[in-house]
């Protein structure tokens, strides 16, 4: 990957965090010092950042260069034994928002038998609860099911 390649996929990511509503030209300006037109003209992509200002923005985003890379190229690092999965685990916002899973966004791997893996099915948690119904406890069936995830307890 060259660097106008890691440079258009930074753009490309903080125009989808901008859609998405998680950040602001307004807010990245404070964060990185760059005054607002500069952001715009490099998010609309008249104008290009230098390698400094890409370490500025990633820096104030939390994001690290494997981030841009395409995923195919990242690589995890598994542990020795060949018969564990390493299954990433991510805050609530990121497994419900992100469409991809970052490095940066893992807080910890998580080393699970192979064979525990594969036996898991998906399944629904539970139906929509009833008008006027009332969660208790985390094992109701208030919880609605989300389609492609398989929660883990």
């Amino acid at each position: 990957m060259t660097f106008s390649q890691m440079h258009e996929r930074l753009r490309v990511e903080m125009l989808r965090r901008i859609q998405r509503g998680t950040l602001s030209i307004s807010l990245l300006s404070r964060q990185t010092g760059f005054g607002k037109s500069h952001l715009s003209n490099f998010l609309h992509s008249r104008r290009q950042l230098s390698i400094e200002g890409m370490d500025r923005i990633m820096a104030a985003q939390s994001m690290a260069a494997e981030d841009l890379l395409p995923e195919d190229e990242r690589h995890i690092h598994l542990g020795e034994e060949r018969d564990l999965d390493s299954v990433p685990v991510v805050s609530h916002m990121t497994a419900l928002f992100e469409p991809h899973i970052r490095a940066s966004a893992i807080q910890m791997m998580l080393n699970v038998p192979a064979r525990t893996l594969q036996s898991l099915k998906s399944r629904p948690v539970g139906e929509p609860p009833r008008m006027g119904a009332v969660c208790r406890d985390s094992h109701s069936s208030c919880r609605r099911a989300t389609h492609g995830a398989t929660a883990v307890s």
